[in-house]
C-alpha cells in the first residue's frame, strides 16, 4: 500500500480521534516553539517552511507529513523530533531514523551543555558511562545518542563542581568523549560532531598528561582523518601518535593502541590500493594485537577484534576479491564474537561477491546476514552501499531482487520512490 502525504490518515483511531490528535500535537508544538522564544515566522524560516503552513500545523488544521520537515523543525527548535511530535506521530511518518532523530538534541548538548540541580556521585556517573559503552559495543547507536545529552550535562556539571576530584572527573570525561562520543559519531557518519568530541578529548588527555590516554586521543584523531578520506594524512598522523609513546617495554594498553594505529593505516593504504604497504602494516598490527591478553580496550577502539576479519577487510579494499572470498569462506567466528565482527565479515563478503555477476544471490545472502547481526546499521556502511550499487546494476529479478531492494530501502542505502497520495 502506498503511503499518504497526509499523516492524519495514518494516525491511530477514527477520523474524530485523528483530528483531536492533530490538535493536541499542534498545541504541543506551539508550546515548544514559545519555550525557545521564537516567533512563528522565525521558526518557519529556520526550518525552511512557510509561516502559513506552520500556523495550520499548530492549529491542528494540517500535520507534519514528511520526515524531512519534522527533522528540519526539530533542528530549528534545537530539540529532538520525539520532544516536539511524540513517538506516535513519528511512527506514522514511516521513515523515522532514530539516529537522525537524536542528533538535534546531541548538537544542542555539545554546543550548550545544560545544568542539573545537583552533581551525581562519581560512582553513578561511572556506571552511566559504562552503560553507554556497553550499548556502543552492541552497536545500539540510537540508544547511545538518545542518552548522550543527559550524560554530557551531568559530566560537565561534575567538572565544574569543586567537591569532585578534578583528576577523576577528567579521566571519566576522557572515556566518555573517546569510547562514546567520538566512536559513535564516527560510526554514524556525523563527522562534524565527532571532530568536536576529538578536540575536547585531546585537550582533556593532555591535561591529565598520561601518554596512553594521549595516544588513545591521537587514535581517534587518526580515525577522524580516515572518515574525512584524507588517506595520506592518516598514515602520517598515525606515525606521529605512535612515535609519541614512550620507548621501551610496552604494556598491553600500548600494544592495543599501536595495533589499532597500524590497522587504520593499513585500511588507508588499502583504500589507495598500495598493496605492499597495506599488508605490511596489517602484519605489524597483528603482531601488536597478539601481545594483548585483555581485549576490552581493543573492543572499544576497533570495530573488529578478529585478525582474520581484519585481513578480509584489507583484501577487499585492495580489490583482491577472489582471495578475499576464499579467506572469508574459511573464517569461522568463535563463540562470543561481537555482532559488529559478524556484520563486517558478511558486509565485506557481500561487497566482494557483488563484483561477480553469477554470485549475486550469495552477496544478497551475506547482506541479509549482516542486517540480522546489527539491524538497521547497514546504512552507515560504505561497503554495504557499494555492494548494493554494484548488485543493482545487474537488475536482479525475482526473490533476490525483492530481498535486495527491501533491504536497501529499509537501511536508506537507495532513495525511496516518491510517495503517492492515497485517494
Amino acid at each position: 500500500m502506498l503511503r499518504s502525504y497526509n499523516t492524519m490518515m495514518s494516525l491511530p483511531g477514527g477520523p474524530s480521534d485523528q483530528v483531536q490528535a492533530a490538535a493536541i500535537a499542534g498545541q504541543h508544538l506551539r508550546a515548544c516553539r514559545r519555550s525557545r522564544g521564537l516567533s512563528l515566522r522565525t521558526a518557519a524560516q529556520l526550518a525552511g517552511l512557510s509561516s502559513s503552513f506552520l500556523s495550520m500545523v499548530e492549529n491542528g488544521q494540517r500535520t507534519l507529513s514528511r520526515w524531512s520537515d519534522a527533522l528540519a523543525l526539530a533542528s530549528a527548535l534545537r530539540m529532538s523530533p520525539q520532544d516536539i511530535l511524540g513517538e506516535t506521530v513519528l511512527a506514522a511518518l514511516g521513515e523515522a531514523d532514530p539516529v537522525a532523530a537524536a542528533i538535534p538534541a546531541v548538537r544542542l548538548a555539545i554546543a550548550i551543555p545544560g545544568r542539573v540541580h545537583s552533581t551525581p556521585p562519581l560512582e553513578q556517573l561511572n556506571a552511566q558511562v559504562d552503560h553507554l559503552i556497553d550499548l556502543a559495543d552492541q552497536r545500539r547507536y540510537h540508544l547511545v545518542l538518545k542518552e548522550l545529552p543527559t550524560a554530557l550535562t551531568a559530566l560537565t556539571q561534575a567538572a565544574r563542581d569543586r567537591d569532585v576530584s578534578r583528576r577523576e572527573s577528567l579521566r571519566l570525561q576522557i572515556r566518555f568523549y573517546g569510547f562514546v562520543c567520538a566512536r559513535v559519531l564516527l560510526e554514524t557518519r556525523y563527522v562534524d560532531l565527532a571532530g568536536v568530541a576529538v578536540d575536547r578529548l585531546e585537550h582533556l588527555a593532555h591535561e591529565v598528561g598520561d601518554p596512553v590516554q594521549i595516544a588513545i586521543a591521537g587514535y581517534w584523531r587518526v580515525s577522524l582523518t580516515m572518515a574525512l578520506e584524507s588517506y595520506k594524512n592518516v598514515v602520517q598522523t598515525a606515525q606521529q601518535v605512535a612515535a609519541a609513546l614512550p620507548m621501551g617495554r610496552h604494556g598491553e594498553s600500548e600494544h592495543v593502541v599501536l595495533g589499532s594505529l597500524h590497522l587504520v593505516s593499513a585500511y588507508a593504504e588499502a583504500t589507495e590500493r598500495q598493496d605492499a604497504e597495506a599488508m605490511a602494516l596489517l602484519g605489524i598490527a597483528t603482531e601488536h594485537f597478539a601481545r594483548n591478553t585483555a581485549p576490552t580496550l581493543r573492543r572499544h577502539l576497533c570495530r573488529v577484534c578478529d585478525t582474520d576479519v581484519n585481513r578480509l577487510e584489507v583484501l577487499g579494499l585492495l580489490g583482491r576479491y577472489d582471495e578475499a572470498i576464499r579467506t572469508g569462506g574459511n573464517i569461522t567466528l568463535p563463540p562470543g564474537s561481537t555482532c559488529a565482527t559478524a556484520a563486517i565479515h558478511h558486509t565485506v563478503m557481500a561487497c566482494c561477491l557483488s563484483q561477480f555477476r553469477h554470485r549475486g544471490a550469495d552477496a544478497v545472502r551475506h547482506l541479509t546476514a549482516a542486517e540480522q547481526s546489527t539491524p538497521g546499521r547497514l546504512r552507515f556502511s560504505l561497503l554495504a552501499k557499494q555492494a548494493v550499487a554494484d548488485l543493482l546494476t545487474t537488475e536482479p529479478q525475482g526473490q533476490i531482487g525483492r530481498e535486495l531492494r527491501g533491504l536497501a530501502y529499509h537501511n536508506g542505502l537507495i532513495p525511496r520512490a516518491k510517495d503517492a497520495t492515497v485517494t
